[in-house]
């Protein structure tokens, strides 16, 4: 009896697949199958980022500084401006006072003891008397002017006998004794200060002396 070849593994499949076929021959290929779905897309590749470039600055021109430019020509002098308005408008000017007397000293009289006389007319006039002896009697001036001056200056340690003043017709006389009294229409008073100086002027309004100190 001949040896019997022992069919390798390919041969063997193909017999069994024979036999599970029912003994008929291998069939044709199958039909090809469906394709299959796109895979997911791979992930993005992560590469480093390449250095940056190290170039060199390129060095500063090296030009001259250009010369200073001459000054320039000063300008015109502006035009003066205008003057400022003036300050405010000077007040009215006061009304004049009454003219005083031009000169409160004017003649001047010496008087001696015992003396009778009445004065002339004048703006001012001054009376030296001696009271040291006897009284004197001394008559205002009949037609004065307003504001004339009678003036007296006493001379002597003593006047025991006072010194009279005597007022014109139509006047009164201040009393040098009571100041701020007068005499009577043409009456008379008498002062006994010694030493004393004073002196009446006339107020042609009232028609009277008035004395002051």
């Amino acid at each position: 009896m001949s040896a019997q070849k022992i069919p390798g593994n390919n041969q063997v499949d193909a017999l069994r697949a024979r036999l599970a076929l029912g003994g008929g021959g291998i069939g044709g290929p199958g039909a090809t199958g469906a394709t299959g779905p796109m895979g997911a897309t791979g992930a993005t590749g992560v590469g480093a980022t390449g250095a940056t470039g190290a170039g060199v600055t390129g060095a500063t021109g090296a030009g001259a500084t250009g010369p200073i430019g001459a000054t320039g020509a000063v300008g015109a002098t502006g035009a003066v401006g205008a003057s400022g308005s003036p300050g405010g408008a000077t007040g009215p000017t006061g009304a004049t006072g009454a003219t005083g007397p031009a000169n409160v000293i004017g003649t001047v009289i010496p008087i001696a003891p015992g003396t009778t006389m009445t004065l002339a007319q004048t703006s001012a006039q001054t009376l030296v008397i001696d009271t040291t002896g006897a009284r004197s009697n001394i008559t205002m001036p009949a037609a004065p002017v307003n504001l004339d001056v009678v003036r007296v200056a006493s001379t002597g340690a003593a006047n025991t006998a006072g010194q009279a003043f005597t007022a014109n017709a139509g006047q009164t006389i201040g009393d040098p004794q009571n100041p701020g009294t007068f005499s009577g229409v043409g009456g008379t008073v008498v002062y006994f200060t010694p030493g004393a100086g004073l002196a009446w002027f006339w107020q042609a309004a009232s028609t009277r002396w008035v004395e002051f100190q």
